[in-house]
């Protein structure tokens, strides 16, 4: 159980950390206008979903690295959080960009976190048949 904790706050903070990091230097550059300032610019919403959805995959896989055998769950349970935070912050933020942007990120936040846990298996299924050969020879 503590596995499982300790995997899905893992997440929460991979997720919350690297995105907020990025957002900051591009409001620091000028990528992004200053904070609090309402903008629509739809080149720099898919700038932050294409981002955020690699972070996503990258905190899911080591979410599953974390839990192990109870890997599902976990992702399961941080994509779903991840959903509901995704909408919480877009009814938060109302009018400070376009509806879009929140919908996509609470659709995709699911099938993201299952797809990096997927990658993590595939990559361990993977090194157990190269062990076996290794054994066989």
């Amino acid at each position: 159980m503590k596995r499982l904790i300790f995997a899905i706050i893992t997440a929460i903070l991979i997720n919350g950390i690297l995105a907020t990091a990025i957002d900051e230097v591009l409001h620091a550059t000028g990528v992004y206008p200053p904070h609090g300032q309402p903008y629509f610019d739809t080149d720099l919403f898919l700038l932050a979903l294409s981002y955020r959805f690699i972070i996503t995959i990258f905190a899911a896989y080591i979410t599953a690295m974390i839990a192990k055998e109870k890997a599902n769950t976990a992702l399961w349970f941080t994509g779903i959080l991840g959903a509901i935070l995704w909408l919480a912050g877009t009814i938060a933020m109302q009018g400070l960009g376009p509806l879009w942007y929140g919908i996509v990120g609470a659709i995709t936040a699911l099938p993201l976190a299952l797809f990096g846990g997927s990658l993590y298996k595939r990559r361990l299924q993977k090194n157990i048949s190269l062990n076996l050969n290794k054994r066989k020879d």
